[in-house]
């Protein structure tokens, strides 16, 4: 029985030890993943929100953890460094600063998902209509903030309106 409780300890202390190294390093390459994000996290604030489509938030992330320093083709010059991130439903050019901060972004994209308030407008407003085409566009800039702007097409038998819908649910 006392072997079998030396054995014990010093597997458990073994394991505690090895796990304790592979962690350190884990979190080591974590934190220069995250390290980007954290800088762009004001950026992902501003365009970002709960009710948007998965694919265009994934896109953001992907532009704010981006990092240009890592890139052949940044030079550290105090350019902006513009970088453009595409997908099969749309695409985000982006300037950065020097520091890999994301200063100006343009984003498009074509058949998402509408969130709540745009959809309830276009339904309530419109019945007997049916969507042909949605898009989400963002201008996004450091001092000023975000601009999105939801372009919804509505058919009717041989008629269609083009609306221009903000994130709110207001027409523009």
């Amino acid at each position: 029985m006392k072997n079998l409780f030396i054995y014990l300890l010093v597997i458990g202390s073994a394991n505690v030890m090895f796990s304790q190294n592979s962690n350190s390093e884990f979190l080591q390459m974590e934190a220069e993943k995250v390290a980007p994000l954290l800088l762009n996290i004001e950026y992902l604030n501003a365009v970002q929100d709960n009710s948007m489509s998965i694919h265009v938030k994934s896109l953001e992330e992907e532009a704010a953890k981006c990092d240009i320093k890592a890139s052949t083709k940044f030079n550290g010059s105090s350019k902006p460094f513009k970088a453009v991130f595409k997908s099969n439903k749309g695409a985000i050019k982006v300037l950065y600063n020097q520091k890999g901060e994301v200063i100006e972004s343009s984003e498009k994209f074509e058949d998402v998902k509408l969130p709540n308030p745009v959809r309830d407008y276009v339904f309530n407003n419109h019945s007997g209509w049916i969507l042909s085409k949605t898009g989400y566009m963002v201008s996004y800039n450091k001092e000023s903030g975000s601009k999105k702007v939801y372009k919804v097409q509505i058919r009717k038998g041989n008629l269609k309106k083009n609306l221009k819908i903000d994130s709110d649910g207001n027409i523009i």
